[in-house]
């Protein structure tokens, strides 16, 4: 057990004290010096011992300032008084830990706050701190121990943000990790599998400046996307299977949603270079926040994508031609990030519509919402949930959920329900310039004769290159 000295007298005083009798008496051994009667008349206990006197008379004092003490504190009333006892240690002992109450900072001697082993708490800066801790919308922050810089938080999810019905583990946490979820009075320890849900509490932990960025994007309804998957954009384009359209058409997407969504930096990786003069004009469009990385080691695009995903990209931008190799599609799979399949005859600025299919897993199709109209928001695209049911037996709930969130975020969502349009169809003979949204499961990975058999209208249309589709983790 520590000794540890308290020097006391006033209200503060009586107020730390009675903590201490209450929770923690049995923690350390306290010696207590004060003549304040409200407080040598409390009812201690036996790991308590005080004395009454005045601890401005230094001959009295010195006995107790042994080099057994851990710590002491020191808490009067009185300024004066408080920092001609802090000297008064200081000349008995030099190294001793001190902790002094004070109002602020300005009423402590400059030779006191000069002293390395001497710590202030500022009852002033407490009581603001607290005060702004019960403003709306302001993260809770842990103070008292580790640094006490705000390198621990307490974030709440409210609806609309971007972080809701996506795992832990698809979430970028570069300086910072996400350790537990408080939800419904309970505590959840979390794992990469965690689903983070609307009215969670995320106990989130890493550097303050880090965690107050974070703060700001969790809270946010709209304008995040690819977070917080990721904050970058990584194309991929491979000389060796990519046609020279693709090659045309990918850059010149990536370009463009470069600079209409959120993302930091777009990084262009081209493997198997073979056209050097294809690879001078791809060189020249690098700029502040293009990157143009070429790979000369004979990599193809599941290596260099495995390879990139310890990075966890914000948004991944590959051909049509990519996903008919079953590896490409298990390591897309595995990445945990959004892809983006460019279209063939619709390019990124052409988009009016941004779609969905109301499939057989209404959960995943909620899972995806939050991402999928922060999208449509930050390129001003139409947004339409497109249900096909021939027993006209359709999912109220989703449609209801869409406009629910639509409303919230001020995007207007609409509903097409059909009997006789099946979507598969519907997509074949659109003319509509429209990027579909599609949840990323797991049947991804099944050879691609199999999604022809697969009822899921999502799979089937991965067969069908003519527009962009987007392909969200879960």
């Amino acid at each position: 057990m520590k000794q540890v000295l308290i020097i006391a007298d006033g209200k503060i005083a009586k107020i730390f004290i009675e903590s201490l009798l209450e929770k923690y008496f049995s923690n350390n051994y306290y010696i207590i010096i004060s003549n304040d009667i409200e407080i040598t008349s409390l009812k201690f206990s036996s790991s308590f011992k005080v004395y009454n006197f005045d601890p401005l008379a230094s001959s009295r004092l010195k006995p107790f300032i042994a080099n057994s003490l851990y710590d002491v504190f020191v808490i009067m009333q009185d300024k004066d008084e408080r920092d001609e006892v802090c000297s008064i240690i200081r000349k008995i002992n030099k190294d001793i830990p001190i902790i002094i109450s004070c109002e602020s900072k300005s009423q402590v001697k400059q030779d006191l706050l000069d002293d390395p082993n001497l710590n202030t708490i500022s009852t002033s800066f407490i009581t603001a701190r607290a005060l702004i801790g019960k403003i709306p919308n302001i993260p809770s922050i842990a103070r008292g121990f580790g640094l006490n810089k705000g390198e621990i938080m307490q974030i709440n999810i409210p609806f609309g943000s971007a972080y809701s019905y996506i795992s832990i583990g698809s979430i970028q946490q570069k300086g910072w990790r996400i350790v537990g979820i408080y939800r419904k009075n309970s505590f959840i320890i979390t794992n990469k599998a965690t689903i983070i849900q609307p009215n969670d509490s995320l106990l989130v932990i890493g550097d303050p400046m880090v965690l107050n960025n974070i703060y700001k994007k969790m809270i946010a309804n709209t304008g995040n996307f690819p977070a917080p998957f990721g904050i970058d954009i990584y194309v991929y384009i491979d000389f060796k299977f990519y046609s020279q359209k693709e090659i045309d058409d990918i850059i010149l997407d990536s370009l463009w949603i470069h600079k209409k969504i959120k993302n930091e930096k777009l990084i262009i990786n081209i493997l198997n270079p073979s056209n050097i003069k294809r690879l001078v004009d791809i060189k020249a469009i690098q700029q502040d926040g293009v990157i143009i990385n070429i790979d000369y080691n004979q990599k193809n695009i599941s290596q260099k994508i495995e390879e990139d995903s310890a990075n966890k990209i914000g948004l991944i931008m590959v051909a049509p031609s990519v996903f008919k190799r079953n590896k490409n599609r298990r390591i897309l799979y595995k990445a945990n990030s959004p892809i983006l399949k460019i279209g063939k005859n619709t390019r990124l600025s052409e988009l009016e519509t941004t779609l969905i299919f109301c499939s057989q897993n209404s959960k995943h199709v909620q899972n995806i919402s939050y991402s999928l109209i922060d999208f449509a928001s930050q390129l001003k695209l139409d947004i339409k949930l497109y249900e096909f049911q021939l027993d006209e037996d359709y999912n109220a709930k989703i449609a209801t959920y869409y406009q629910n969130i639509g409303r919230l975020l001020n995007k207007r969502i609409t509903i097409e329900h059909t009997s006789n349009k099946n979507p598969i169809f519907w997509l074949h003979r659109s003319d509509e310039k429209l990027i579909q949204f599609i949840p990323l499961e797991i049947d991804l990975l099944q050879r691609r004769i199999f999604w022809l058999l697969n009822k899921n209208a999502d799979y089937l249309s991965l067969n069908i290159d003519k527009n962009p589709q987007i392909l969200m983790p879960m």
